[in-house]
């Protein structure tokens, strides 16, 4: 969504999705023995919010943003 500032500049509003309630912090020992480069299961919520924002960093400058 694209929109104007007062001083009649346009702005990018982004807005991120994460995981929430059990989902978002639900521990599996299994995900870690199986892939043992990943040991910060059970932090979904934290993981999503992080990847949003490593995308909005890449990205934004496509989109006309100032990263």
């Amino acid at each position: 969504m694209i929109a104007h500032s007062p001083a009649d500049q346009p702005v990018i509003i982004i807005t991120i999705n994460y995981r929430l309630g059990v989902l978002a912090d639900m521990y599996l020992k299994e995900l870690t023995e199986e892939n043992p480069e990943w040991p910060t299961a059970g932090n979904y919520m934290y993981l999503d919010m992080l990847s949003a924002l490593c995308w909005i960093k890449k990205n934004s400058q496509d989109y006309g943003g100032n990263p």
